[in-house]
């Protein structure tokens, strides 16, 4: 019985510990920096694209090696019988070979027609790790955007859902005020209605916007790899996204900013340029 009972309490300890540690897990303060760490750090799409950019990489790496010369090592043992002497005169002769012997021999061959051929494959496999690296760069960018947009609707619905309250409770006080007026006959039962259906369209606004705030916030974590229901995680406020933003370029000027540094479009150059050299191969 005592051992019975010492089993049971070890049992109820462990319990109790891993109670605590999955309640202590539940709480995570997650800020929009951490979450864009966290999104680049283990979004399946990105990781795919990262191990074709490496696929890409160790191509080119095995086509420059095979530029180089190709090296080839002999070596051959043999066993004769016995030596061989060889006879120049009387009494004067000379050793051809001993009886054991080995020839070792070095040989390289350099294909100089190769060279050609290995050469545009080698600028091909380049240009397409190259365009392996912008792309990588591209669905990076598009995660950071997609994550950093999220959290805005987020913070947006919640802002819009506190002012749809305010206004719901200002409205309500204002319909207090309505009625006590209808009854001493300062208003009319349509001027009532007009303050009850605003107060009912501002309950409404409260409610989307609380509906907003949900799916934003789930489609959040989703993106994070977490549960979409994990009610544990709370958003800090992004104040460096509420930052009054620079001043936007002019027209042109963002054109060209637009297509001189988006990784999506050097991509394709890259990919274009990897193409001519495979043609050329």
């Amino acid at each position: 019985m005592r051992g019975l009972s010492t089993l049971l309490l070890g049992c109820c300890i462990l319990t109790l510990r891993f109670s605590v540690s999955a309640w202590a897990g539940e709480s995570r303060v997650i800020t929009v920096e951490e979450a864009v760490a966290l999104a680049i750090g283990q979004n399946a799409s990105l990781q795919a694209v990262r191990a074709r950019l490496e696929g890409g990489q160790a191509a080119a790496s095995s086509t420059a090696r095979r530029l180089a010369p190709a090296i080839h090592l002999s070596d051959e043992f043999l066993h004769y019988n016995s030596s061989f002497d060889a006879s120049i005169g009387p009494g004067a002769s000379f050793r051809v070979r001993k009886q054991d012997t080995n020839m070792f021999t070095v040989a390289a061959d350099q294909p100089l027609l190769g060279l050609l051929r290995l050469s545009a494959d080698y600028e091909s496999q380049q240009k397409a790790a190259e365009a392996g690296a912008a792309q990588v760069q591209s669905v990076e960018l598009s995660l950071r955007q997609a994550v950093e947009t999220l959290y805005l609707r987020v913070f947006q619905a919640r802002a819009l859902e506190e002012t749809a309250l305010a206004s719901e409770r200002e409205l309500n006080d204002r319909l207090e005020v309505a009625r006590a007026q209808l009854a001493t006959g300062v208003l009319t039962e349509a001027d009532v209605l007009r303050v009850q259906v605003a107060a009912a369209n501002a309950r409404q606004q409260a409610i989307q916007a609380h509906a907003q705030e949900l799916v934003a916030r789930a489609s959040l974590l989703a993106l994070l790899g977490l549960p979409a229901d994990d009610a544990g995680v709370t958003l800090v406020e992004p104040s460096s996204l509420l930052a009054p933003a620079a001043r936007a370029p002019e027209a042109a000027a963002a054109q060209n900013q637009a297509l001189s540094g988006r990784p999506e479009i050097l991509q394709t150059r890259l990919s274009l340029q990897a193409g001519e050299h495979q043609r050329r191969a």
